[in-house]
């Protein structure tokens, strides 16, 4: 039966988690997952709700990077809220 999920991952954090995030994603992505993260998706122009919507969709989990920065985070919350209400 084959996989109706793009991606193992999605990390769902605040820009300004950014290094310590970039760094998970990496290990992750070296232990053979498949890693939605931002910066290795998204591009210059893309409609970046619709983005991360159809990410979360295409997600088998999502990884919320809790912190002080997230934790105030509309984008976060965001998230968070799509992939409640979805599932």
């Amino acid at each position: 039966m084959p996989d109706r999920f793009t991606y193992d991952v999605f990390l769902s954090h605040n820009s300004k988690d950014k290094p310590r995030v970039r760094k998970l994603a990496e290990e992750l992505r070296d232990a053979g997952l498949r890693v939605w993260f931002d910066e290795w998706v998204l591009k210059p122009g893309d409609d970046i709700y619709l983005a991360i919507e159809r990410g979360l969709e295409a997600a088998r989990a999502q990884v919320l990077c809790l912190s002080p920065a997230a934790l105030g985070s509309d984008w976060v919350t965001l998230e968070r809220s799509t992939v409640v209400a979805g599932r």
